[in-house]
């Protein structure tokens, strides 16, 4: 029984004894959890001030890039402006040059008022005058015709070697300056003056202005005066055929203009260079007197211009002539008629072997013939 009693107190005891032990390992765990939590909060918050700090590092880093690299660009483009500008330190004025010439009148406003306030030397433009580019040969053209100066040899010698160029319009403002030039200064270009009426290398405009400034140079004629009759004969355009009748009459005398006029009344198919042949036989007078035959024709016309232009230049060939008009009073068509009987009234006593003609026509069916007819014998016979 006390066995029993002693075996339950110890029981008891040890029962005890545990849970006094289990309490107090509880107290120390809950201590050391305790210590512990300040720790770790102040470690988080340092944690958390370097993240902030290691980002803001970052950004700052980011930044410092990113306006290194665009201080970068600024310098890499101004390097690339001072290479461009090095390569080609005349950018602005070659330019101006392409503007001076283009289509819009603004344009060529501004450039035309930036060169000038530049001032460009000319040493610069004569050597623009050399470039790559046709605009811009033809921009320092333009621009150096209006400082054009005769005595300037080295504008000279620029518009004598442009008329080469491979730019019509370059060749066109070579022109006009070549045609201010003295004679002694033109004379070595005048093969290519000459070739320059070839239709298949040169343009209307240019064959045009070069067969009259030919004709009135009056030099080298010996291979001036071939090339204008061929060009006469031959070129497609009726502007260079008229400018080549004015050149070879310029030229030529009259035993060898004859022949080119008569070529072109009786050949040329426009009637405008037909009438500006008879001019120049009407102007030659007598000694286009082998072309009445040709002019008598020409009275006959349906152009009223042309007709009345052979008539006016068989009148001033003279006597030589009569015979021709007295043939076209006799004509079927009744404007040659009334143009014949009028030239021979104003040929006056040397046209007296036409009375008989004329006394016929006083019956004439036609009243204007009739009127026309009475009025030429008062001037031949002087009646008053």
């Amino acid at each position: 029984m006390e066995r029993r009693k002693v075996e339950s107190m110890f029981s008891s005891g040890k029962t005890r004894c545990l849970l006094v032990i289990s309490f107090i390992w509880g107290a120390i765990l809950v201590g050391c959890g305790e210590q512990e939590s300040p720790v770790t909060e102040q470690d988080t918050a340092g944690s958390s001030q370097q993240s902030a700090s290691t980002a803001g590092s970052a950004s700052d880093g980011a930044a410092s890039a990113a306006e290194s690299d665009s201080a970068s660009v600024g310098v890499a483009a101004k390097e690339t402006d001072a290479s461009s500008s090095t390569k080609d330190p005349h950018h602005s004025v070659r330019q101006w040059l392409t503007q001076l010439v283009g289509e819009e009148a603004a344009a060529r406003d501004q450039a035309r008022e930036q060169l000038k306030s530049t001032d460009v030397e000319d040493e610069l433009l004569l050597t623009l005058m050399k470039d790559s580019s046709e605009t811009v040969r033809q921009g320092a053209a333009y621009y150096l015709t209006g400082r054009f100066v005769i005595q300037d040899i080295a504008l000279q010698q620029a518009f004598l070697e442009a008329l080469e160029d491979e730019n019509s319009k370059v060749r066109q403002l070579a022109l006009q300056m070549v045609a201010r030039m003295p004679v002694k200064t033109i004379r070595p270009a005048i093969p290519q003056l000459v070739s320059m009426l070839d239709a298949s290398a040169e343009d209307e405009r240019n064959r045009a202005t070069v067969a009259r400034f030919l004709g009135r140079l009056k030099i080298e004629w010996q291979q001036v005066l071939p090339a204008l009759i061929k060009s006469v004969k031959q070129d497609p355009a009726d502007a260079v055929r008229k400018a080549s009748l004015f050149g070879v009459s310029r030229i030529a005398l009259p035993k060898e203009a004859v022949p080119v006029y008569l070529h072109v009344l009786s050949q040329d198919k426009e009637v405008s260079v037909r009438r500006t042949a008879a001019v120049q036989l009407g102007r030659l007078g007598p000694e286009a007197a082998a072309a009445c035959p040709e002019l008598g024709a020409a009275m006959a016309e349906e152009d009223d211009q042309l007709s009345d232009t052979a008539a006016a230049a068989l009148t001033r060939i003279g006597a030589k002539a009569v015979p021709e008009l007295i043939r076209q009073v006799s004509s079927s068509v009744p404007r040659a008629r009334r143009l014949a009987i009028y030239s021979l009234g104003v040929l006056g006593p040397p046209a007296k072997p036409a009375i008989p003609t004329l006394k016929l026509c006083l019956k004439d069916e036609d009243a204007e013939v009739r009127q026309l007819a009475e009025m030429a014998l008062r001037k031949l016979l002087f009646v008053p």
